[in-house]
Order: C-alpha cells, then sequence, then structure tokens
C-alpha cells in the first residue's frame, strides 16, 4: 500500500483577512499559516508516508516573503531528512516567474514547470507516478487537465492547481478550468487537485479526485475543521483509493448563535466549564467565533448593528481580553447566512 499526504493552499505567512491590527493580533494570525503547514509535515512524518503532494498557491502572492521561502525550505528539508519525497506545482496566487520563491529546494523535492511531466518513485512499498504541470501566470484559462494521461501501469497521481467545473464553476474563479470529465479520461488512480478551500472528493474515472482544503482558515467564511488528505492507493490496484481528512489548524472558525450579552464574561460564566480552550460569548444573536485546537481565540459577530462588529477575543490562561475587530457593512435586518467555501 502506498501512502501518501495531500494538501494545497497554504498561503503561508498571511494574516486573517479584514482583522484590524489590535496588540500584534495581526501577526499572531500570519503565523497560523506557517504553524498549520508545519503540522502537516508533522503528520507526513508520523505516518512515514511514501510522498507529499503540494498542490499549489503554497504562497498567496508573487512577490513571496521571506518567511514563507524560509519556512516551506524548512519543512521540506525535514521531509528530504526522513527520504520522503515532496512534489510541487504553482497555483494561480504563486505562478512561476523569475523567481520563484523556493530558493533552493532539497533534492528529494520536485517543482514541476509550465509544461507537463512526469517523475517515477520507486519506494519500498511499491512504485508509482506523479504528473504535474504549474500555473505560468495568474491567470489561467487553458484547460491543463487534457495534459494528462497514463503513462505506466504503476499508481499514478495528477497534481493539478484547477476549478473542476460543473457545480462548483458558478462558487470558485474559474482557472484553469476543467471537467469531472476531463479527469476521467487520463485514466489516472489519483488527482491531488488544489485551488478551492473546503475538503471534497469524487469519483473521477477509474481513480479518486479531492481537493484537501487549506490547512489554516483564514476568515470567517473559512469554517470548521481545515487540514489535509491522507491518500492511500494499491500498488497492484486491486482496491480503490482511498483519502482521509487530518485537521492541521491551528485556529478554528465556527457558527453558533451567542446567547450573552454586555460585557465579555470569562469562560466559566459564559460556558460553565474552566476549560482554557472553551469558546466565550461576546455578543447576543447570529454569530461567528475563531477558537485554536489548543489556544482558545473566539471571534464574535453583532448581527443587531450596522457595522458588523466581530470582536477577537483571547480566552487563554491569564483571563480574557479583547485583541482585535472585524467590520463588515451588512442590513441590520437580514438573515444571518454562512458560506463556508473559499477560493484560492
Amino acid at each position: 500500500m502506498i501512502k501518501l499526504l495531500h494538501a494545497a493552499d497554504l498561503h503561508l505567512d498571511t494574516p486573517f483577512r479584514g482583522l484590524r491590527e489590535t496588540r500584534g493580533v495581526s501577526a499572531e494570525a500570519a503565523r497560523c499559516t506557517l504553524d498549520a503547514f508545519t503540522r502537516v509535515i508533522d503528520l507526513a512524518l508520523r505516518e512515514a508516508v511514501d510522498g507529499v503532494l503540494l498542490a499549489g498557491d503554497l504562497f498567496d502572492r508573487r512577490d513571496r516573503s521571506l518567511r514563507a521561502r524560509l519556512h516551506l525550505g524548512r519543512q521540506l528539508d525535514r521531509l528530504h531528512q526522513a527520504g520522503i519525497p515532496s512534489f510541487l506545482v504553482a497555483g494561480n496566487h504563486d505562478p512561476l516567474g523569475p523567481d520563484d520563491g523556493r530558493l533552493a529546494l532539497p533534492p528529494t523535492s520536485v517543482s514541476f514547470g509550465a509544461s507537463w511531466s512526469e517523475v517515477k518513485v520507486d519506494r519500498p512499498s511499491g512504485s508509482y507516478r506523479v504528473q504535474g504541470v504549474s500555473h505560468p501566470q495568474p491567470e489561467v484559462t487553458e484547460n491543463l487537465a487534457r495534459f494528462f494521461h497514463r503513462v505506466g501501469p504503476q499508481p499514478s497521481i495528477g497534481l493539478l492547481h484547477c476549478n473542476v467545473g460543473g457545480q462548483r464553476a458558478h462558487a470558485h474563479a474559474n482557472y484553469a478550468p476543467c471537467t469531472v470529465s476531463d479527469l476521467a479520461q487520463a485514466d489516472l488512480d489519483y488527482w491531488a487537485l488544489g485551488h478551492v478551500h473546503t475538503t471534497e472528493s469524487f469519483p473521477a474515472g477509474r481513480g479518486l479526485a479531492a481537493y484537501p482544503g487549506n490547512p489554516q482558515g483564514r476568515h470567517v467564511n473559512e469554517t470548521g475543521p481545515r487540514g489535509c488528505l491522507l491518500v492511500e492507493l494499491d500498488s497492484d490496484g486491486q482496491r480503490p483509493p482511498t483519502a482521509r481528512f487530518l485537521a492541521t489548524d491551528v485556529v478554528r472558525w465556527h457558527c453558533r448563535a451567542g446567547t450573552s450579552r454586555g460585557r465579555i464574561p470569562s469562560a466559566r460564566s459564559a460556558r460553565g466549564s474552566t476549560s482554557s480552550s472553551e469558546s466565550v460569548v461576546v455578543e447576543n444573536s447570529a454569530s461567528r467565533e475563531v477558537h485554536p485546537t489548543g489556544d482558545g481565540v473566539v471571534c464574535r459577530e453583532r448581527s443587531d448593528a450596522t457595522p458588523l462588529v466581530r470582536v477577537i477575543v483571547d480566552s487563554r490562561p491569564g483571563g480574557t481580553r479583547v485583541v482585535g475587530t472585524v467590520e463588515s457593512r451588512r442590513t441590520a435586518n437580514r438573515s444571518h447566512q454562512v458560506d463556508s467555501r473559499g477560493v484560492g
């Protein structure tokens, strides 16, 4: 059995969107994307995978920060030291250019270029093939999936940052557009996709196609667990491929109705618990919250005033304090809906 870890849309070293700077919270939020990627690599090492697939938008923009570049290099080097190969493609946020932002990659990292190519990997658990192609510029309208095709009998993976059409086309920026039929015609065993920030998998001919979502939610529309996929491929092709979600987010955005008014309550008074990771209720009515898997950061949104004010609260040991706010213009009487989909 061949085991692979599939992640995408890292957007390294970027803060939460719309977060007003208060007591350094933006800097702390930017760190979350780096820490989430560290957790991806931690999982790869713990699971002793046969390879790591990174399906684009590793960076958030063409002018990558030095901290993001160094962090990527350090994490890929951890894989290299463990003898685990890694495979990268560029997406619409981090397209190829004179300076691709990755500094010097370790010898076991493969960065695919603007033309389709394939590499064959031999592991003790079996051989497999990875095909990939990168975005040469931010807005790619060409169907890149049509270049992919089975070459050998080994389990074959397509690594691509794209928008699979149909019901997804209206919700996401239509870069590198393709259809499920395009993926099926390539006759691959697994499609490691990037671009859509929510976890999703679907059949593609004989194989499986999947978006892992992003490792760390960065705004209130990216609710719920965020992470990567642990993929298993039968080296003999007797069993269908599987992909299992593993959470890596450091801070998690949720949506639920609040019940308290007035001053910010303590974690004990809000939830009847002394746990430092319990959320606190800041305002009444419809609200969104943020809390990490370990630390207790909470976001609340008022829906009884315009503009809406989302209060970021740190409820870690030592007391509850407001550390930031986010504003959003919306009609006060408009019904509150959450769209948890995100786009890279």
